[in-house]
């Protein structure tokens, strides 16, 4: 477990109390019609990293109250009608301003993404996604069909391209590229990095939810990559990041519950150090999230079929049972 002196814990983040809202796209049919002028407001411009997003006011604050403080209240955003904006990459935001529109949103394919965040800087942000929503992957499916455009280029974009896109991408993140381990081969971990960081955004301009589709895709990219190795060591720090009551937070607990119990169990000389371990000793956060999901977790001991003694798990990220040698 972690020690008590831990310096390596972000600070701890409530869970925000406001006036309860509801996404556009779930009102009855007569509550939206009289939301449909929000489409047509003046647009404001928020600057990200160099590119510009241009989105109708109205529309913008009844989604985020960040946004609503800013541009009506007494800041100088409110006159200006601008604003300079550099807590998140121009790729995450542009996923926030899908979710303004749609309540839904799409990870661009990573062959285009240099492409997608230059021909924004000069398009309407609705006349964009609308346009070019075949560069979109759906990241509910997280994966790239070998048949899309974005894809049938794939060839034609050198490796180090797509290494300074991965780069730039974690410089305007602002996270550290050393917790995150064979991430330009990993493509089930960048999908859960960006993911992750249109919902550490999310948090941070209190943009309406429920976000439970993004965390269901969190879910699927983890468990389609070989023995979870899309989840890596940054996820679990940018988690603790977030509320304490936060899904994801829950749902990599769940996720590193069966490897955690191989490891504080071991069974087979081969058994391999928990991946986790440096974030078990360094965020106490992530320390109380393990021991929720394995107090919450099925266990029992019993006798197996050749008398040897024995423990049976549920794991709590699948519901599947697995067994260990006592």
């Amino acid at each position: 477990m972690a020690s008590s002196d831990t310096t390596c814990e972000p600070p701890v983040k409530r869970q925000k109390v406001a006036e309860p809202r509801t996404l556009l796209k779930d009102l009855p049919a007569d509550q939206f019609l009289k939301h449909a002028s929000l489409w047509n407001s003046p647009p404001v411009t928020i600057l990200v990293h160099g590119t510009e997003f241009k989105v109708p006011k109205d529309l913008l604050c009844y989604n985020s109250s960040f946004f609503n403080s800013a541009f009506n209240g007494s800041f100088k955003e409110g006159e200006e009608k601008k604003m300079d904006f550099q807590d998140c990459s121009a790729e995450t935001f542009q996923l926030a301003v899908q979710w303004i529109y749609f309540s839904q949103i799409n990870v661009p394919a990573r062959q285009v993404i240099a492409q997608d965040s230059s021909t924004i800087a000069s398009n309407n942000s609705s006349q964009y996604i609308s346009q070019n929503s075949s560069l979109l992957v759906n990241c509910t499916a997280s994966e790239v069909n070998t048949s899309t455009p974005a894809q049938s280029r794939q060839s034609s974009v050198a490796t180090t391209e797509l290494d300074a896109n991965l780069r730039t991408w974690a410089e305007e993140e602002n996270i550290e590229i050393k917790f995150y381990p064979d991430f330009g081969t990993n493509e089930k971990a960048q999908i859960i990095s960006r993911l992750l960081a249109f919902l550490k955004l999310a948090d941070k301009i209190d943009l309406i939810g429920p976000f439970d589709s993004v965390v269901a895709s969190i879910k699927q990219a983890i468990h389609t990559s070989p023995n979870r190795r899309g989840l890596l060591p940054g996820h679990i720090r940018l988690a603790a990041e977030l509320s304490l009551t936060h899904p994801v937070r829950r749902l990599f607990a769940d996720a590193c519950f069966r490897e955690f119990v191989q490891d504080m169990i071991p069974h087979d000389k081969a058994t391999k150090p928990f991946r986790f371990d440096k974030e078990l000793n360094d965020l106490d956060s992530f320390s109380s999230d393990l021991l929720r999901s394995y107090r919450k977790s099925e266990r029992k001991r019993q006798l197996s079929k050749k008398n040897a003694p024995e423990f049976i798990f549920t794991d709590p990220f699948t519901e599947n049972k697995f067994f260990m040698a006592a």
